[in-house]
């Protein structure tokens, strides 16, 4: 049964149920204490929006009921509703675990491309030198320094 501890829960439950039908609460009497009333999921009683005239002094309405928002105390044998809580643990965790995980993949990622890009430059770097190479050996065998200073493909290599 359910336990109610802020006007902000109490709202929720407005806007869930008909405004119509009388609900158990999970509230009852303190057996011993007539003005004491507590939870029987055992959370502390620290909330409670009794209605006009509420609570009722008597031995024989022991049990709180939820009505258009606002308690009252009813006999426990009385034919109510009843609303039921859970408890739901909160996706926030998961939320942040997949998050977190996400994060990793992503720094995973990017890692190898910077590798990946590191190793484009320096091979770019090594046929640029491998390149000059040629051309300076076909220049050297073609009996000209005209291509000494170019840098080019192999390709172009030819046309010298």
């Amino acid at each position: 049964m359910i336990s109610i501890h802020s006007r902000l829960e109490n709202a929720f439950l407005i806007s869930k149920v008909s405004q119509k039908r009388r609900f158990w609460t999970g509230a009852l009497r303190d057996k011993e204490h007539i003005n004491v009333f507590e939870w029987s999921d055992g959370s502390a009683w620290n909330f409670w929006n009794w209605n006009t005239g509420e609570p009722f002094e008597s031995l024989e309405e022991n049990c709180v009921i939820f009505a258009a928002g606002r308690w009252s105390v009813d006999r426990c044998d009385a034919k109510h509703s009843q609303i039921c809580q859970k408890a739901v643990q909160s996706s926030k965790s998961s939320d942040e675990a997949d998050t977190a995980n996400s994060v990793s993949v992503l720094k995973e990622q990017m890692n190898e491309v910077m590798r990946q890009v590191m190793e484009i430059k320096e091979m770019t770097k090594n046929n640029k030198q491998s390149n000059m190479l040629v051309i300076m050996a076909t220049t050297y065998f073609k009996g000209t320094n005209k291509g000494l200073f170019k840098i080019g493909s192999i390709n172009d290599s030819e046309n010298l």
